[in-house]
């Protein structure tokens, strides 16, 4: 297990840059999904990144955006069973630490991350280890889907998370009981992933021709 303490290297990763990749390998150590961002990159829709397609596709930013914000405001509480009847709690440690999971976000930063991450890639990642400078002693670090690089030995396993900032060619280890994983379905594949965003990829590239199209007139 890994605090993050000034000297760790995660710290470092997470000052990061922003452009990264994310490569899913299945078992048999075939690529599943590859993707690349780049912010300066002008690709065609045919072949951008999903980072690219949110930024410059309105409606797609749109309902993400709606989905991340009404979800992010309901706000998570904890609760113990007593007798069979659910007891909301009040200033428990996990309570406490979903109100102020890291020093630079709140539980409405949290969860929005959280559903904006999960909507555009259908996977998300929460990093919970302990950190000596949060006062509950534990931290949630939400990380980027492009940096995460998810290795399986088999169908069966749980996977370890390799994860690295674009730049950085010294990836740090994670195991399950590190990583908090928000994985989608997929049929007939406990391993892959599939976005939302690429059903929606000829829709979108019809618009994008079309406003180009207009532009031109």
């Amino acid at each position: 297990m890994v605090a993050l303490v000034a000297d760790n290297p995660l710290v470092r990763l997470i000052n990061g840059g922003v452009s990264g990749q994310m490569l899913t390998r299945r078992f048999d150590n075939q690529t599943d999904v590859l993707y690349t961002y780049n912010a300066g990159s002008e690709d065609p829709i045919d072949s951008a990144s999903y980072n690219l397609m949110w930024s410059k596709q309105p409606h797609l930013r749109t309902v993400i955006d709606f989905l991340a914000r009404n979800v992010a405001q309901i706000g998570m509480h904890a609760y113990t069973t007593r007798g069979g009847a659910a007891e909301r709690l009040h200033g428990d440690m996990l309570s406490q630490v979903l109100n102020r999971p890291n020093h630079t976000m709140t539980q409405y930063d949290l969860l929005y991350s959280l559903v904006g991450d999960y909507a555009l890639y259908q996977r998300a990642f929460w990093l919970v280890v302990p950190d000596l400078t949060m006062d509950t002693g534990w931290r949630i670090q939400p990380i980027p889907p492009v940096w995460v690089t998810v290795q399986y030995s088999n169908a069966f396993d749980p996977p370890k998370y390799h994860i690295s900032a674009p730049d950085d060619r010294s990836p740090v280890v994670f195991t399950s009981d590190e990583i908090i994983e928000f994985k989608g379905w997929v049929p007939g594949d406990t391993m892959s992933v599939s976005s939302p965003a690429e059903t929606l990829r000829l829709t979108l590239e019809e618009q994008h021709h079309a406003r180009v199209y207009r532009k031109q007139v």
